[in-house]
């Protein structure tokens, strides 16, 4: 399996900055169409250099622990393998993104003088600074890295002025939160000194329980002493309600909270897998309160966003020539080095060239959904 080494810090970068690649060349026919929306035709060439950037995000991150054949596993039991399903998000990306470019008009959205510059100027650095090999392998060209920058940012800017009708009004009521704190013990299992997973046995479990109604009794009085003097963990968490979708403690945990006023403490309450006993600490955290409300106008807002553009994808015809979008693939695969490490030092036996690259991503180009980790 042939490896591309790429410093660690570039791939958040939308140009690839310090990238070290080898140049076998990139084996497709960049000028055949690979998508069309309506009578616009997107190159499989574009679309390769896309893929290749997301590529090798995800290589960055998981092929150490994954192993070489990552791109052939089947991550969902779905039965795609990781390299279709990633080629799919590409090719959505791509979609979303010519659709919105579409529309920016009706929304007054466009790019200013300088926006234009600094996406050239970092086109234009990018190519200076890697060398022939390094460009061919990527798949790279002005052309492409000019139009990935326009498109990214025209989406940036197309987000900010589609949610910009959303109500952004979240009342206390409807983000209400409260604070808990917690003891859990588990009645499943536990880890021994070698590391190894033990099943509690029945009478280990009436052992625990015990030990729980006595912590129970304690803690009405004073939890945090209570659980010290149990050898208990403390947790704390902060919720809504017992009927929270998002709530991350059992359901049954939360409703015997629901029913407890602040300051007061539950019994043992018990659930498959565990005990607890939960104490409300306050009925109205305020600060929680105010990231909730937060989180609800961005939600609303990533809902409102989904649906406008939905709307705008159901009113085009968009198609994928599969024949074609079948030759890209990741069978040369990417790793990472820091930022800091001599690149002459660090290169593979299997590298017969290399070209490196410096960090050419800017602030300007580099905001909202410009970065290559990201195929919404």
């Amino acid at each position: 399996m042939k490896y591309t080494k790429v410093t660690a810090g570039a791939l958040a970068a939308v140009v690839a900055g310090s990238m070290l690649i080898g140049g076998c060349g990139s084996k497709i026919d960049a000028d055949a169409v690979v998508a069309t929306l309506d009578d616009k035709e997107i190159t499989l060439g574009y679309a390769n250099f896309v893929a290749k950037f997301q590529q090798a995000t995800y290589d960055s991150y998981y092929l150490s622990y994954m192993g070489d054949d990552m791109w052939s596993q089947d991550m969902t039991g779905s039965g795609e393998t990781f390299e279709d399903s990633v080629k799919d998000e590409v090719m959505q990306n791509i979609e979303d993104r010519y659709v919105l470019d579409a529309h920016a008009e009706e929304y007054d959205v466009s790019l200013t003088e300088e926006e234009t510059a600094e996406i050239e100027e970092v086109a234009q650095n990018f190519l200076a600074d890697n060398s022939d090999e390094a460009i061919e392998q990527m798949g790279a060209t002005k052309e492409y890295i000019v139009e990935m920058l326009r498109l990214n940012q025209i989406n940036s800017k197309m987000y900010d002025a589609i949610v910009a009708d959303v109500d952004t009004e979240v009342s206390d009521k409807e983000a209400k939160q409260r604070a808990i704190s917690y003891v859990e013990i588990a009645t499943d299992s536990y880890t021994d000194d070698d590391g190894n997973t033990v099943e509690y046995t029945d009478e280990e479990k009436e052992e625990l329980a015990k030990d729980a109604k006595k912590f129970a009794k304690a803690a009405k009085k004073d939890f945090e002493g209570a659980a010290e003097d149990a050898g208990y963990e403390v947790q704390t968490a902060t919720y809504g309600s017992a009927e929270d979708d998002d709530a991350t403690l059992d359901t049954a945990v939360l409703e015997a909270a629901d029913e407890l006023k602040e300051g007061k403490t539950s019994g043992v309450i018990e659930t498959d897998t565990a005990l607890y006993v939960v104490t409300v600490t306050s009925d109205f955290d305020k600060d929680a309160t105010e990231e909730e409300k937060e989180e609800i106008v961005s939600e609303r807002q990533e809902e409102y966003y989904s649906e406008v553009l939905a709307g705008f994808e159901a009113e085009v015809e968009w198609t994928v020539d599969e024949d074609v979008w079948a030759q890209v693939t990741f069978d040369k695969l990417f790793t990472t080095e820091s930022e800091d490490s001599d690149s002459e030092e660090e290169t593979t036996a299997d590298e017969t060239t290399e070209g490196t690259t410096s960090d050419t991503s800017t602030d300007e180009t580099t905001e909202g959904d410009v970065s290559a980790t990201e195929a919404e």
